[in-house]
């Protein structure tokens, strides 16, 4: 039974669940658990457990960390100021109050309920702990709660009441996500509940895994999952991938093409290219979208190749791309050449070149083939390299990333020794704390290194042996797919599999195959060759004396010695040794010689064990490799056996438990190189050099990280002739509101876990939407918004304010009539019909690009969220996100230029980042005096993103002896900053001197907003940092009144100019494409902060001369705007001040009506 399963039971599950990292395990562990424990099929009792934020049975708790950890408290019955009490309190903070938990309160609370609970589990069960969180979740005060939880921790221990703590934070973090537990409770779960949003009937009707159920259609007055939008900065791009026919629909038209091929060769009117002694025609080759023809190099090929070309285009519609296409001519003049690739509008094809990444004309043997690697070794490096990587980390990148980048190229050709020491040399030099160049001790032989890990060494590959097993497998291919293509162009010009073993490196063979001979036949007498075993088929392909094809390891020929001598067919296939007679095999085998008596039993010997083998005249001979469970050749495998070949090294049983301890990999490599007697001891130092100085040290250099920004690129057409429609993407709560006759209900994203039907909504709106939307049963997908009465567009979010009769009235005035079906809500005679005069178009059928580029600058003037691309022939699907519907936004384009700005505090994260610093709040500087360094800085904006795990720790690390922590409100800020002390901007830490302090280089969205929470007249959109600027010193950041002056000279945009750049930023000016237009400058203030011009104005008197004015910006827009224009009549000198200093020398009285 279910609901009497034990709660301890369901814990071991979440602990195991939450350690493990396979998530095929995860899932196994999840479907065993409810096949042993849920034998009656009532699953929900667990199931709303598992997935606590899709609950919608069980109210809102009303406990977030900071209430819930003062509702502990009380139900402890401890102090407010005890130790306990203050850790959960400060949770978020590390330190030695903490512990290393901090971040995490579920373990926080454990570790404080660990003293006061007992270790024996209290039995409660999975029904009692349903029935106590649904009197927690319906308590009506806070007592009732306290109650709740004091009742929990007497009947619980402290694991158990993590895992409780965890479920009413609903945040498991068991590292399986709520679609893999659908998928393995039934396979039609997700869609069901997509379309239902209730976990408790997806349960009841789901009982039977094995038995699918029914796709159930939306219904009206049920919450449903809504559509949701894709990301993307080139909808173009995005459409090719959304549509699944497209691939195939290009592959059927171009087979057009190898039909038209085919046509003319049969009527010989193309000559094919033929290659070897057997003359394999070879004339058409098609790759993804690119075709390659071979031909004989006559003007007639030339001719009729136009014509196919020509004539496909007319038939398909498609067209070539001539652009790209290139003509290349071998044994002609150079004349001949570029007059046929003129005639076919081809460009002429410059012999060396590369096709998908393979140099094709020039030796493999070629310094310049091998560069490519080598620079992206270093590219690679250079991003690591002042990244605080222990030398675990150093290990884990080489293996999956440095030895990595190679492979392709490994496989096609032999490395050269003088790249394999490069590329070496920048391994060793990485793995032992160095860079690029930098030599480091090599504390151990590459050679150990390059080991398995089970005896002795890490792992990392080692070059030439696998370089070696990649091409092995060419050989492997060779004799496994001898009728297609390429492998009978291969036996035609080189004569494939046997050549490989016993040909010689004459000088006509190309270097591709000779590097293949080379490899297959110094390794023919030992591990490649021990291994290969034939399965005999028809016995075409099987040497008879010479392969390995009976059950031992040895061939005929070594078995045999005496009789191989005395054969008169020694490199006979199978099939020549004999015939069929009616259905039996019969060998017919032909000696030089007859026997002597002493030879006779040796002869029956030998006859009998190949009498054993059946032939069979319709399957063919199959390769096989012993060392494979699945018979193939694995390149692992080989690589294994090259490696033991003429390798004595046994496993080493040490660092195989080193490797298998469940320890951090840095503490790994520690433990390794203990092992191995070569840590930096002053013993080992004393050995390796004669003194000691600190040239130990790595060598610090400064490294200029180039990223480029990219405006964005919208192009829209009808690729697959589809309309798409262009809407404006509102800033507000996505909402879908249920009308089913007079029946209305109201279903907000906000809180989509729980899909609350809110009723408060019905008053205000029911009417209207009665009244207005003519279908009777439709659902509608929309925002809810905040309207500004005054100016008539939408409002933010924050700035609602009226009261619920004056949203009424509202409503009545904005609200339109629509009629529609229940997938798209269209307006009655059309898209925009309803628009009135002056009001902005929210939704149109984009015709071009233009049109696209120039609805997304009027939707960021407007202040406006974005827009959005759909697919109007598209059905609405619930959680879809497959590319239908597209979203731009300002945020997903980089902004004009980055700001240089100082830390001036700290914010401790949760999670992994718990008990550390994770955000920082940054600040601007006061404009300094000639000659000065600033005294002042204000509060700019709150930033954590952009930085990975070891540039943070790297900034915090450096930092962390300068943070004070902020105890607020006894304690005021340093006097040196200036902040507002809301409690958004509040931070944990301040950094307590500005000199000891690091700059940010920040970016964020192209529009800024107007700051009420920091002391800045402007803070920033979704900002993320760049990169750390260690090469300029804390005075250098950018001051606030250099920013407004940057915003207003641009129209509002961040875009620098010469002058100011010169000034700020000391990074090299990137160079500009002629070819590229001019930057849009889009509006990222306010239209309510931009100064008013007054240009048009014209002056009336002089009463307000020499005066200075401060037009207050709480006024209403409209106010503003005139009060400005009345002023400016009667100044002449008189200023608009935006931003004034709070010991400004002047006083103001504010005056309204």
């Amino acid at each position: 039974m279910t609901e009497q399963t034990k709660l301890s039971v369901l814990c071991s599950l979440f602990t195991w669940t939450q350690r493990s990292k396979s998530a095929a395990k995860k899932r196994a562990k999840f479907r065993k658990f409810l096949d042993a424990f849920c034998t009656d099929h009532n699953f929900f009792p667990a199931v709303r457990l598992l997935l606590p934020n899709l609950d919608r049975e069980r109210g809102s708790y009303g406990l977030k960390e900071s209430v819930l950890a003062t509702s502990l408290i009380d139900a402890l019955g401890i102090s407010r100021d005890s130790p306990d009490a203050l850790r959960l309190l400060n949770w978020r903070k590390g330190g030695a109050a903490t512990g290393p938990t901090a971040g995490n309160f579920a373990l926080v609370a454990s570790e404080v309920l660990q003293r006061r609970q007992g270790t024996a589990s209290g039995g409660l069960t999975i029904r009692e702990l349903n029935e106590l969180l649904d009197r927690l979740a319906s308590a009506e005060n806070r007592a009732e709660k306290i109650l709740v939880l004091s009742t929990l921790i007497q009947k619980t221990n402290a694991q158990e009441m993590k895992w409780i703590i965890m479920i009413i934070l609903k945040d498991l973090k068991l590292g399986i996500s709520e679609k893999s537990i659908f998928h393995e409770f039934h396979p039609d779960a997700e869609d069901l509940f997509n379309v239902t949003c209730d976990l408790k009937l997806v349960c009841e009707k789901l009982r039977d895994r094995n038995q699918r159920h029914k796709r159930q259609d939306i219904e009206v007055g049920k919450a449903v999952r809504p559509q949701l939008a894709k990301r993307v900065a080139n909808a173009t791009e995005a459409w090719k991938k959304g549509d699944p026919l497209a691939p195939l629909l290009f592959n059927i038209v171009v087979e057009g093409l190898t039909g038209l091929m085919r046509t003319a060769i049969s009527k010989n009117m193309f000559s094919s290219y033929q290659v070897g002694s057997q003359k394999e025609d070879v004339n058409i080759l098609q790759y993804a979208d690119d075709t390659l023809f071979f031909g004989a190099v006559t003007t007639d090929n030339v001719r009729v190749l136009k014509s196919i070309l020509r004539c496909f285009e007319m038939v398909s519609g498609l067209k070539i791309n001539y652009a790209k296409s290139h003509c290349g001519c071998i044994g002609k003049s150079e004349g001949w050449c570029r007059d046929a690739a003129q005639f076919l509008n081809y460009s002429q094809l410059d012999i060396p070149f590369s096709y998908l990444g393979i140099p094709v004309g020039t030796s493999s043997k070629s310094w310049s083939v091998w560069q490519p690697i080598i620079r992206k070794f270093e590219a690679k490096l250079a991003k690591w390299k002042q990244r605080c990587l222990s030398m675990g980390g150093r290990i884990t990148l080489i293996n999956s990333g440095l030895t990595a980048l190679p492979i392709y190229l490994l496989s096609f050709f032999r490395i050269p020794k003088k790249v394999v020491h490069k590329i070496v040399s920048i391994q060793r030099n990485f793995l032992w704390g160095g860079g690029i160049e930098a030599n480091k001790i090599p504390w151990v032989n590459w050679d150990t290194v390059c080991l398995p890990k089970n005896k002795g060494g890490l792992g990392i590959k080692d070059l030439i042996k696998f370089n070696e097993a990649l091409l092995g497998k060419w050989g492997w291919e060779l004799v496994n797919n001898q009728n297609q293509l390429w492998a009978r162009i291969l036996l035609s010009k080189y004569g494939g599999w046997n050549a490989l073993l016993f040909g010689r490196n004459s000088g006509d063979l190309s270097h591709w195959w000779k590097d293949l001979e080379t490899v297959f036949q110094q390794q023919d007498s030992n591990s490649i060759n021990n291994n290969l075993r034939w399965k005999v088929g028809n016995g075409v392909k099987i040497r008879f004396w010479k392969d390995k094809w009976r059950d031992d390891d040895l061939t005929l020929q070594d078995k045999y010695p005496t009789l191989y001598q005395m054969s008169t067919q020694q490199n006979s296939p199978i099939n020549l040794m004999g015939h069929f007679v009616e259905d039996r095999w019969d060998w017919k085998i032909n000696w030089r010689r007859n026997f002597f008596d002493h030879q006779i039993d040796m002869v029956a010997a030998f006859m009998a064990e190949i009498d054993d083998v059946h032939i069979h005249r319709s399957s063919m001979d199959i390769l096989t490799w012993r060392d494979d469970p699945s018979g193939s050749y694995s390149t692992k495998s080989v690589y294994n056996l090259l490696k033991d070949a003429g390798n004595i090294v046994t496993e080493d049983s040490a660092s195989k438990i080193i490797w298998n301890l469940k320890i951090p990999p840095r503490a790994i490599a520690f433990s390794w190189r203990l092992f191995q007697n070569r840590l930096p001891t002053k013993a080992n130092l004393r050995r390796r050099m004669s003194a000691m100085s600190c040239s130990l040290a790595p060598k610090l250099g400064v490294y200029d990280h180039c990223l480029c920004n990219f405006l964005f690129c919208i192009s829209v057409h009808l690729l697959h002739g589809k309309d798409v429609v262009v809407e404006c993407k509102f800033d507000g709560d996505r909402i879908q509101i249920h009308k089913n006759g007079t029946e209305i209900h109201f279903f907000s994203r906000q809180v989509r876990m729980n899909f609350i039907d809110h009723s408060e909504y019905a008053h205000a709106m029911s009417e209207i939407i009665i009244q207005n939307v003519l279908v009777d049963r439709c659902i509608l997908d929309g925002e809810m918004l905040v309207w500004d009465t005054s100016l008539k567009p939408k409002a933010a979010r924050d700035g609602l304010d009226s009261d619920r009769q004056e949203r009424h009235e509202i409503l009545c005035k904005i609200v339109r009539p629509v009629k529609g079906r229940l997938e798209i809500l269209v307006p009655n005679a059309g898209i925009n019909s309803h628009i009135s005069s002056g009001e902005p178009c929210w939704s149109f059928i984009a015709h071009n690009v233009d049109e696209v580029e120039r609805f997304f600058k009027e939707t960021i003037e407007n202040r406006d969220e974005g827009i959005v691309l759909k697919d109007h022939s598209s059905k609405w699907e619930p959680s879809d996100r497959s590319g239908k519907w597209l979203k731009l936004k300002p945020e997903y384009i980089q902004a004009g230029s980055d700001l240089d700005v100082l830390i001036i505090g700290g914010y401790y994260g949760s999670g992994r980042r718990g008990g550390e610093v994770a955000q920082f709040l940054v600040g601007l500087a006061e404009r300094p005096s000639p000659n000065t360094h600033p005294k002042q800085f204000i509060s700019f904006c709150r930033v954590g993103t952009g930085l990975s795990d070891d540039e943070l720790d790297a900034v915090v690390t450096k930092l962390k002896p300068y943070f004070r922590k902020y105890e607020y409100p006894k304690k005021r800020p340093p006097s040196f900053y200036q902040v507002t002390n809301h409690s958004k901007e509040r931070p944990d830490v301040w950094v307590d001197s500005p000199e000891k302090s690091i700059i940010l280089s920040i970016t964020s969205d192209i529009r800024t907003i107007e700051s009420e929470v920091f002391s800045a007249p402007y803070s920033l959109r979704f900002p993320r940092i760049d990169r750390v600027r260690y090469d300029k010193a804390w005075y250098e950041c950018l001051d606030v009144q250099s920013f407004i002056e940057l915003v207003h000279s641009s129209n509002g945009t961040t875009q620098r100019d010469t002058e100011y750049g010169s000034k700020q930023d000391s990074k090299p000016k990137r160079s500009k494409s002629s070819t590229r237009g001019e930057k849009k400058n889009l509006s990222i203030v306010p239209s309510h902060l931009i100064q008013t011009d007054v240009s048009s104005i014209k002056g009336g008197s002089l009463i307000f001369s020499n005066m200075m004015f401060c037009i207050l910006k709480n006024l209403v827009s409209y106010y503003l705007i005139k009060l400005s224009d009345e002023v400016f009549e009667e100044m002449s000198n008189a200023r608009e001040v935006l931003l004034a200093k709070a010991n400004s020398p002047f006083n103001y009285m504010k005056a309204g009506s």
